[in-house]
Order: C-alpha cells, then sequence, then structure tokens
C-alpha cells in the first residue's frame, strides 16, 4: 500500500510538473510572438513612412515658386502640396507637357502659380493609400498610426485635389483614399487632435459636393458605416 501511495504521489507531482512547464511554455511563447509582431509592425510602420517621405522628396513637379515672373523649374512633390490656391480639376483640355521622361499635367495657372504634377506622382500617391487601407484593415495599422501621419495624408482631402484624383482616375480608384482620410479624421478627433480636424472640416464644409465621396464608399466595413454619424458631427 505505501508503494503503491507513493506511486500516486510521484504521479502527481510528475502532472503538476508538466502542467506548470505547459503553462510557462505558453507564456514565454506569447512573450516572444508578441515581442516579434511588434517588431514586425514598427518595420512596417518605417517603411510606410519611408516611402511616403521618398515620394514627396521626388523631382516630380513643376512650379514657378509663386512667383509671377520666375521660370517655371522642376521641383519635389512637396513644393506643390501647398494650400495657397486649389488645384484645377482634370479635362481633356488640361494642359500635358512631357519633359525628362515625365508626363505632367497642370495643376495651377492663376495669377501667382503656375504648377504641374507627373503622373507618375499620382499613381504611386494611389498605390500608398492602397497599402495604407489594407494594413489598417488588417489592424496592423491603427487609428494612432494614421494621426502620426495626418500632415502627409489630409492634404489629399483639400485644395481640391480629392476632385482632382476623382477626375484623373475615377471614383471607384479614389475610394482607398477616402477610406484612409475619413479613418485619419476619425483618428484625429479620438486623440483630440484639433488642429488635424479643424484643418480637414474647414475645407469640408466649404465643399459640400464631398459629402457624397465620403458618405457612400463601397470600401467601408461594418465599422466604418456605424461611424458616419460621428463623422457627420465632426464635419458639421
Amino acid at each position: 500500500m505505501i508503494g503503491i501511495e507513493i506511486v500516486r504521489q510521484i504521479l502527481a507531482s510528475d502532472i503538476i510538473n508538466w502542467l506548470l512547464a505547459f503553462i510557462g511554455g505558453i507564456f514565454v511563447y506569447r512573450i516572444v510572438d508578441n515581442m516579434q509582431t511588434k517588431i514586425a509592425r514598427h518595420s512596417i510602420i518605417k517603411d510606410i513612412e519611408t516611402t511616403i517621405n521618398d515620394l514627396f522628396s521626388k523631382q516630380i513637379a513643376k512650379s514657378n515658386r509663386g512667383k509671377k515672373n520666375e521660370d517655371i523649374v522642376t521641383v519635389n512633390l512637396r513644393t506643390i502640396l501647398h494650400d495657397f490656391s486649389p488645384w484645377q480639376v482634370y479635362s481633356r483640355d488640361s494642359e500635358i507637357i512631357i519633359e525628362d521622361n515625365q508626363r505632367y499635367i497642370r495643376i495651377r495657372d492663376d495669377e501667382n502659380y503656375t504648377e504641374y504634377v507627373s503622373t507618375q506622382a499620382l499613381h504611386e500617391a494611389l498605390i500608398i493609400f492602397r497599402r495604407i487601407e489594407k494594413l489598417y484593415k488588417d489592424s496592423i495599422l491603427k487609428p494612432v498610426d494614421l494621426v502620426d501621419m495626418w500632415r502627409e495624408i489630409l492634404p489629399f482631402g483639400s485644395s481640391r485635389r480629392l476632385e482632382f484624383l476623382t477626375s484623373y482616375f475615377s471614383k471607384f480608384d479614389v475610394e482607398p483614399v477616402i477610406f484612409v482620410l475619413y479613418n485619419t479624421l476619425l483618428a484625429c478627433y479620438k486623440f483630440r487632435m484639433k488642429n488635424a480636424v479643424d484643418y480637414f472640416r474647414k475645407y469640408y464644409k466649404s465643399n459640400p459636393e464631398l459629402a457624397s465621396h465620403f458618405l457612400d464608399n463601397g470600401r467601408y466595413r461594418i465599422q466604418e458605416k456605424l461611424k458616419i454619424k460621428l463623422f457627420k458631427r465632426i464635419t458639421g
């Protein structure tokens, strides 16, 4: 009887040790997996930010730099993303020039600004927005990441740039851009980025035709559709 009792105690001790080892293994795995996930996420965010910065720094735009009598020169994309005057909506009559193996479309021609953007810039920007949309839907990019990039994202929703993109591509093609703009605004509101919200709201309120783009988007999930009322309140 004593021998049987000793065996039972040994078996019970082994089972407890196995359970502790199993639980410990799960705990260690979760820690390692969490660390690897964070490292991968940070790497993806850095890659997105680098891609955006590289695009904005490319010499794929032309401008007279806001001086009426100054010659039009090649500049980086960031130079023409100002809000001093709106972009012209693209049409068959839009002036197009070809220089340096680039096709340029005139986007401004007023008293102070004569500026062009290359079609390469337009296509690369669209690809970036599609990528951000996918990463956000997969929960790799989070609302706070959109907030951190609002200065690079929200300008595409002002100065008639969204209208230009829609006229150049199509409403369907630009839906990923609107998806990202929509969620960036909501994220900025959540994190109380008043200057970002005010920046977007000012242009949105003065251009009511944009409502049809933002309130009816085929890329929205249930999450976005449930926040339509909040979006209306923010922009109202």
